[in-house]
């Protein structure tokens, strides 16, 4: 009987999926994650041009540990949204003064680092007047409703389209429609067009929420745009589902692989962290549809710089459409096998 129950777990892709793949998924992701962030702490400092010397020497004055002065090429709100420093010097244009920006979470760090600053003994002439900001919502707080619009494209064209499809192979509704006069191109362009209609309607709902609900600044041309840009990055996601649909032989073995898949283009994929930024994951994240469709998105809904650029992330999810296209054309099936 034991035999029997390990023979029935090795076979139940749910039992082993559940049981093993998912938590050691979680585990090695953790596990990047605890080593990514263990070691010495470091305190990453980012200097404008225009910034006085005296200042980076008042900061380096004070001896912090882990302290870093990375050379930034971008401005402040682009320097801490990629997590290429924590705390960015600028000079303000109208009043002259040296503002210290950081993400919200740091900014009680970026006030003590203004004490610490000007309590420097130093000569009255050379005295610095410093104020501590945060940068602009659009560029930091707001650079995740993006991501968020993204995974709503990301599960709709996995779950809803290539799901669907290993779902009506096994239920025998595809040999049906083969019995019809009607071609592959026919069935899968009827089922496309009732997807990207939906997609549509989906866009228009979270990016409408989105404006609703946050407070990012915008006009109705510029709504609408969103809308299409997010409408367009479902086109991948679509086509990797197609693609896995027609290589996948039945839904029981197939929709473990969809959950995966999911699950991999969101922690890599731009998604819940910003892959594209980390060294250890930047090749892996490019690779990603998810990444593109991200920067692309953020690039039209907050006027952030992309993290690629434009006809780069549009060439990649091109390219990444028509393999997938080749993948349907090649191995699709009407008839499950279980």
């Amino acid at each position: 009987m034991a035999r029997v129950a390990l023979h029935g777990y090795h076979q139940n892709l749910v039992s082993l999926t559940m049981t093993m793949g998912v938590p050691l998924l979680f585990m090695v992701v953790y596990a990047f994650n605890v080593r990514a962030t263990g070691g010495e702490p470091s305190l990453a400092v980012g200097f404008a041009p225009g910034v006085p010397a005296a200042v980076q020497q008042r900061v380096e004055a004070l001896h912090l540990r882990g302290l870093v002065i990375a050379p930034v090429q971008v401005g402040a709100a682009e320097a801490l949204r990629t997590n290429q420093v924590r705390f960015y010097f600028d000079r303000d244009p109208q009043s002259g003064q040296t503002v210290i920006s950081s993400a919200p979470f740091d900014r009680p760090i970026a006030q003590l680092l203004e004490r610490a600053i000007n309590s420097s003994a130093v000569p009255a002439a050379d005295a610095i007047e410093l104020r501590a900001q945060t940068p602009p919502r659009s560029a930091s707080e707001l650079a995740f409703v993006p991501a968020i619009i993204v995974m709503s494209m990301l599960n709709l064209g996995l779950f809803t389209a290539g799901a669907k499809l290993l779902q009506d192979r096994s239920s025998g509704a595809l040999r049906l429609y083969r019995s019809l006069p009607m071609s592959l191109g026919v069935v899968i362009g009827a089922e496309f067009v009732t997807k990207l209609s939906l997609a549509v309607l989906q866009a228009a709902f979270f990016v409408g929420l989105a404006y609703l609900i946050y407070p990012i600044d915008t006009t109705l041309t510029t709504a609408l745009a969103v809308i299409a840009v997010a409408t367009l990055t479902s086109l991948p996601f679509f086509a990797a589902g197609y693609a896995m649909g027609a290589m996948l032989p039945s839904y029981s073995k197939g929709i473990h692989l969809f959950t995966a898949t999911n699950l991999l283009m969101l922690f890599l994929g731009d998604i819940v962290a910003p892959t594209s930024s980390y060294e250890a994951t930047r090749a892996v994240s490019f690779l990603m549809p998810t990444t593109h469709a991200v920067s692309l998105l953020r690039d039209a809904m907050l006027d952030v710089k992309p993290t690629y650029a434009m006809l780069t992330s549009i060439g990649y999810l091109t390219a990444f459409v028509l393999l997938c296209a080749l993948v349907v054309r090649r191995g699709f099936s009407f008839s499950a096998k279980e």
